[in-house]
Order: C-alpha cells, then structure tokens, then sequence
C-alpha cells in the first residue's frame, strides 16, 4: 500500500508552490473576473456608437367604437340646380386595433460625450489588470512567506530531534557512570530531566510544524488531506543589487500603474462630464404597419425618417457639479500617487539597509553556530574523563541549541527582509 501514501503525498519546493498559484487559484481568478466584468462596461460605454434597433407589435381592443354620419355633395340636379349629397359615416375608434412597429435610430454626434466616456472604460480596465498583476504578486509573495516559515519550522523540529539523541545519548553515559559509582543520583536525574525537556520541546516544535503547513497548504488552497512534503533546504536568498537599480524597478509597479490610469480616467470622465453641456445629435427612421390605416380598418404601411436635436439647457447645478467632483478626485489620486511614491523611496532605502543588517546578524549567528557545537564537543570530553559536572555539559548542550535556533531564525528574517524588500519593488502590498 507504500503507492497510496507516496499519491497523497505533494512535494512541493518554493518554485513549486508558486508555479501551483499562478496555474490555478481562486483568490487570481476572482482577479481576473473583475477584469473581465469591468472589460463589460467598457463594451457597453463603446456600444453607444453603434445604432439602436427596436420592434414593437401592439394589438390593443377598445369597446368604444365612434362613427360620426357625414353628407358630401357629390352633383347638381340639373332640374332643379339643387346639391345631390352623399350620405356615408366615418369611423374614428375601431374595437380591434393592431401595430407593427421596426425602428432604428444612431447617435450622429454627442460632442465628446460618448467617446470620453468610452476612454474612460478603457483607463478603467487597465487600472484593473494592473490590480490583477498586483493581487498576483501579493500572493506570491505570501506563499514565499509561508513556505520560508515552514522550512524554520521544519528546522526547530530537526533542531530538537537532534537534541533528543544527544540527550538520551548523554543519559545512557550517565547511567553508566552512575553505576561505575563516578557520578551522583543527582546527577543523574539531571540528565534524566535534560532529556524530558528536550521530548517536550520535540513535541512543541512538531506541533508549530504542522500548524505552518497547514498554513501554507491554506494559501495554496489544497485540501486538508493533502500531505505536503518540503523538498528546499533552508538557505538565505542572494544578496540584492544596489538601491539604484531597485528604483528603477520601483517606478513600474503595478499600483503605480493602477493609479496612473485611475487618474487618466478621471480626466476623461472631467471632459465627459464637460460635454455634457453640449447637445447631442441623432438620426432615426421607422417603419410601420397596421390597421386601421388612417380612417379605414384595412392594413396599412407607413416609412419615416428623421434627426434629433436634444440639449440639456438646465439641471440645476447637477452637471456642473459632477464636472467639479471628477477635477477633484483626480487631483487627490495625483497626490496620492506623489506621496506614495516618496515613502516608496524612503521605504525601500530603509529595507535595503535591513537586507544588509540581517545578512550581518546572520553571518554572525552562523559562526556562534560552530563554536558552540565545538564547545559542546569539548564540555562532553571533559565530563566523561571527570573533569566537569553535568551541569556544565547541559550549559554547553542547551547553549548549542540556542546558537542553532538563533542561526536558522536569522536566516528566516534575512529572506524575510529580502521578501519585504521585493514587495516594496514589485508592489506587491495594497496601499
């Protein structure tokens, strides 16, 4: 049964684990559905230039049916030279009454209204894949996040293992010694309580294991189920390049972009809202058939055609105003794009300066790593030849474990510091 095991199980490098988001995951395509909805609203502001074509059919029944008698004079009696009338009635309201109706009609000109408004849609729907890019990005970034507290994680738990095996090693010596008659009973329930602090530890560090993965598998929506198995080591990212040519990255972030093109859509929406003030021009032609036709019930057809001149002369202030409230908003998206640009600038200098005091501490913690494997090695030598009590060897153990944890968790926070200075490049944080 080893190939159901090795079927649930994922092994997921970093690489992996950001590949699996950007091939498929709900958070990306709600990103692009709001593209795609917003993309819609652009079709409809560009739908106003194309014509518009209707039908209507009617069939109305009216119990009132008027009939008026009606004399003409048709001739002239010759005899008498009198009029000669013709009596007749004229119906004007039938019962049943039927009407076919195909009209189409075409805006000719509307001064810039519907193509600023078009303009607008389209600025709209860049905005929009720019915010999708940066959704992307977020995400990607939070996996890296997720995956890089994972593999700390993964390490504490081997960390503690390791101190496991030396703790029961050093208990079987103790015992050893115990019985030669070297050592005290105290001594030796020391050794027996070093080892069932570093079980506990052992048991603390898997729990904060499971609880990252679980974590991780929630950002990449896989199911509960599922077994992730982390194939990378922990290892520090490489070193960023200089500040000048991160500045230059910075300027082409997506948020950035989004705003940029927010503003460009309040200023078609400004001129939109502008002309508004002028009138707007349409053609339009119909075509009709029905009965009654005229003052006979027979079917009849009838054809027109025509232009409209419609102009808004006074809306109480409204237009005006809406004019004034687009000038508005974007002047605040203007500054605000200026100001997030200046701390973006202040910030990524002070994160770089991070980057480089975490890489310091780390280099400095790994070095704190090797001496105190080596003075453990030592305190072990001198205690088993006599020369030190237990206390000085467990001292020595527990002093490595920390310069061990303190190595790993520098790592972690030097690719923290790397990844906070990435999002502030590529722009991945939502302002």
């Amino acid at each position: 049964m080893w190939w159901i095991l090795l079927i649930s199980q994922i092994h997921l490098s970093e690489e992996d684990a950001v590949n699996r988001i950007l091939q498929n995951h709900p958070l990306l395509e709600v990103a692009h559905l709001r593209v795609a909805a917003t993309r819609e609203d652009e079709i409809k502001a560009w739908s106003r230039h194309l014509p518009v074509i209707s039908f209507t059919g009617q069939y109305r029944y009216s119990n009132l049916e008027i009939t008026i008698p009606q004399r003409f004079p048709v001739a002239v009696d010759p005899n008498t030279f009198r009029l000669i009338y013709y009596d007749t009635t004229i119906t004007f309201s039938y019962r049943d009454n039927y009407n076919f109706t195909l009209q189409t009609s075409l805006m000719l000109t509307g001064f810039g209204k519907s193509l600023y408004a078009g303009w607008m849609m389209r600025k709209m729907v860049k905005a929009q894949r720019a915010r999708a890019r940066q959704d992307t990005i977020r995400l990607v970034l939070n996996v890296r996040r997720a995956y890089q507290g994972a593999l700390l994680a993964r390490e504490n738990l081997s960390l503690t293992e390791e101190m496991v095996r030396i703790q029961e090693a050093h208990l079987q010596d103790a015992r050893e010694r115990f019985q030669a008659g070297l050592i005290g009973e105290g001594e030796l329930l020391r050794a027996e309580l070093a080892l069932r602090n570093a079980q506990a530890s052992q048991r603390e560090a898997e729990a904060r294991y499971a609880e990252a993965l679980n974590r991780l598998k929630s950002l990449l929506a896989l199911p509960d189920s599922a077994e992730v198995v982390l194939t990378d080591s922990l290892t520090p990212y490489p070193l960023p390049s200089s500040t000048d040519s991160l500045m230059t990255l910075m300027e082409r972030r997506p948020d950035f972009e989004a705003l940029a093109h927010r503003i460009q859509a309040l200023e078609d929406q400004r001129k939109m809202h502008r002309a508004r003030f002028l009138p707007t021009l349409s053609a339009f032609a119909f075509a009709t058939y029905q009965k009654p036709y005229g003052f006979e019930n027979v079917w009849g057809d009838q054809e027109g055609y025509g232009l409209l001149l419609s102009w808004s002369l006074f809306e109480g202030g409204g237009i005006l105003s809406d004019y004034r409230k687009a000038r508005i908003q974007r002047d605040i998206l203007r500054k605000t794009l200026q100001f997030q640009k200046i701390q973006a600038r202040n910030a990524l200098k002070s994160a770089f300066q991070k980057v480089q005091a975490a890489r310091d501490v780390m280099e400095g913690r790994h070095k704190d790593v090797e001496t105190s494997r080596r003075m453990m090695e030592l305190t072990h030598q001198a205690y088993a030849n006599g020369l030190l009590r237990e206390v000085d060897f467990q001292d020595a153990a527990w002093a490595y474990a920390r310069a061990r944890f303190g190595y790993l968790t520098s790592v972690v926070q030097y690719n923290l510091a790397v990844l906070e200075l990435e999002e502030l490049v590529k722009g991945g944080s939502r302002q």
